[in-house]
């Protein structure tokens, strides 16, 4: 495996994502989609990839580890990220006149590996409720 920066790592992650939900027929709406703080410019969230999946507007967060030796990249999602997550949701929502289309929060884990085989990928739909 190639040596990655954390943002390296990152990137590759949501690239390796994308083909493969792209792959399963998601549409790509946008990448890295932000909401910052007006008055400071302060960057408040960001969410990974907002795609459409037939008739909803899914909201994926891609997590991306070099290892799995301390957890997987599933396991760190915490709760102030989840809560992260859900503001951008509701912000994009509120922005892009979506209030009436359904919305599921997806999370893809990545682990890359050392001995050159392909990334473990894991897609978790439906992986958390909002407020939950």
């Amino acid at each position: 495996m190639a040596e990655f920066s954390k943002t390296a790592l990152g990137k590759h992650g949501e690239k390796l994502a994308l083909e493969h939900l792209l792959g399963l027929g998601y549409k790509l709406i946008c990448a890295n989609y932000q909401i910052a703080d007006f008055s400071s410019g302060k960057k408040i969230g960001e969410i990974d990839l907002v795609m459409s999946d037939v008739d909803e507007i899914v909201f994926i967060e891609v997590r991306t580890k070099k290892d799995d030796l301390n957890g997987t990249p599933l396991d760190t999602i915490t709760l102030r990220k989840r809560r992260q997550i859900e503001k951008c949701a509701r912000y994009y929502i509120e922005n892009n006149s979506v209030e009436n289309q359904y919305c599921r929060f997806d999370v893809v884990g990545i682990t890359m590996t050392d001995n050159g085989s392909s990334p473990i990928l894991k897609h978790i739909k439906n992986a958390f409720i909002c407020g939950n």
